[in-house]
């Protein structure tokens, strides 16, 4: 039986947006609309609902004067906590509430509990609330919200590369990596089409398309918006990472589950629609419906992507 929610002992004073969990254990909490990071850390015996809060040094004012900098406050970013723990935030949507897409880029030290200014890809005017995913090297590939292309960021090196272009550019959109090392991607402006991104090639190519049914996107002109699906990849043990070979049927086959939450917009008010699901066999690529339920309150924006390995 799943464990039911529970309260913190220790209720945060402010209002919380990304959570990032990080190698320690400890969480990692960005305040709403600020350039402030909380940490929650656990008690001695593991457990976050008796768990401390902390502060943590905060984004550096590090963003363009025309984005209404210097100060960095974003809601919508791409994030990753990297494989030598640190952590990579970059872009926004939003900045103090100004509807703006920020051009920053910075990584932090959970050690030193210090941030750092790293370049942005060269030749880009905006990041924004921009798709990321960690690569099974340690790089980053991120999205361009404005484009098809994308660019891969070194972090030992700091510097960035150029990615495989899409098939549509990356706005509102999740990425996942997936144990045959490749990322899955739904698209959301050319829906119900997919594609996944191929490490070792560097190259994006079909992932056929979403069923009808499952509908992931929803976007009713002046009644809804679009938001990239959420999604989560589960990695089973003793799996092949060949992204020819694939595992005996069975409880070991590999799926890939996208949610996605329909929201009706409203002056002051969201109104929760529903969850609507799809499933994506990563060795043999259909896609099939599966069941759509009745949704909580959702984030209006962004995306957001969890890889749970055993």
């Amino acid at each position: 039986m799943a464990s039911p929610w529970k309260q913190l002992n220790n209720t945060p004073s402010f209002s919380v947006d990304t959570m990032l969990l990080l190698t320690d254990g400890s969480v990692m909490c960005h305040e709403y609309e600020t350039p402030n990071w909380h940490k929650l850390v656990p008690d001695a015996k593991g457990d976050y609902v008796k768990g401390t809060w902390q502060a943590m040094t905060a984004l550096p004012a590090n963003a363009p004067l025309a984005q209404n900098g210097p100060v960095d406050a974003p809601l919508y970013y791409a994030s990753a906590v990297l494989k030598d723990s640190r952590v990579f935030v970059a872009g926004g949507e939003y900045n103090v509430v100004s509807q703006v897409d920020l051009l920053t880029a910075q990584i932090y030290d959970p050690v030193a509990d210090s941030w750092s200014s790293v370049p942005t890809p060269p030749g880009w005017s905006n990041i924004g609330d921009a798709p990321c995913c960690v690569l099974p090297d340690g790089k980053v590939l991120l999205g361009d919200i404005n484009s098809t292309r994308t660019a891969i960021f070194d972090p030992i090196a700091r510097s960035w590369s150029p990615g495989g272009n899409k098939d549509d550019n990356s706005s509102e959109e999740s990425w996942t990596l997936l144990p045959n090392h490749t990322v899955l991607s739904a698209e959301v402006n050319n829906h119900p089409k997919a594609e996944k991104y191929v490490v070792h090639t560097n190259t994006w190519v079909s992932a056929g398309a979403v069923p009808a049914a499952a509908d992931l996107v929803l976007n009713v002109p002046g009644a809804s918006i679009e938001i990239g699906p959420a999604s989560f990849a589960l990695a089973l043990p003793a799996i092949p990472h060949s992204t020819t070979s694939r595992p005996e049927p069975g409880p070991r086959a590999q799926i890939f589950r996208l949610i996605q939450a329909g929201i009706s917009c409203a002056p002051s008010t969201l109104q929760p629609l529903f969850f609507r699901t799809a499933t994506f066999c990563v060795w043999s690529a259909p896609w099939s419906r599966a069941v759509s339920t009745p949704a909580g309150r959702v984030s209006q924006s962004g995306s957001s992507s969890l890889t749970a390995r055993p």
